[in-house]
């Protein structure tokens, strides 16, 4: 937003300083017996000066704006919130599902903090049978991380349990329709 403002303001600026700079120096043309005049030329010059000024601010501007923007995705990729959503990726599934379900018998839905019934339940939808599950063997929240994602790389790990959490929960409505 901020680096299309600043190309509008520049281009704008050029272009009013290039034509007013052409319109002195056709008005002078026409009135001083055809000669272009000393002011409308250097209008011309200030209106192409302002232009080359403005393209070099925004260069640097847009530079700086990337090395900043690199050096906070740096950052963040070592956030404590990030470290602390690493274990996906050495999480497996199948295994856990295993454990937690067939040999620790905890047939707990895996739950995330969310503000509606299917991003708290990953996989499962809003119906009284779900709901039914729920009430009947409870749920347990994973470490999923917040809402306010500081990095790509924090976006990604929290897709990442997500799709993990969809997987167990599905695994789990299998379980428990096989176990009727």
């Amino acid at each position: 937003m901020f680096e299309g403002v600043q190309i509008a303001i520049g281009i704008a600026a050029a272009i009013a300083s290039f034509f007013f700079g052409i319109g002195l120096a056709i008005g002078g043309w026409i009135g001083r017996a055809k000669r272009i005049t000393w002011w409308g030329a250097g209008f011309v010059v200030v209106g192409v000066f302002i232009a080359v000024l403005v393209w070099v601010f925004i260069q640097k501007v847009d530079r700086d704006h990337r090395w900043e923007a690199q050096a906070r995705e740096e950052t963040a990729k070592n956030s404590p919130e990030v470290e602390r959503l690493r274990w996906i990726e050495h999480a497996d599934v199948i295994a856990d599902f295993r454990q937690h379900v067939e040999h620790e018998h905890d047939l707990r839905f895996l739950s995330k903090y969310g503000l509606s019934f299917g991003t708290e339940f990953p996989g499962l939808t809003e119906t009284a049978e779900a709901k039914r599950l729920l009430q009947e063997h409870g749920f347990r929240r994973i470490e999923a991380g917040s809402d306010i994602i500081s990095g790509s790389e924090e976006m990604r790990l929290q897709q990442e349990i997500t799709f993990y959490a969809i997987r167990y929960n599905a695994m789990l409505l299998g379980y428990l329709e096989r176990e009727k």
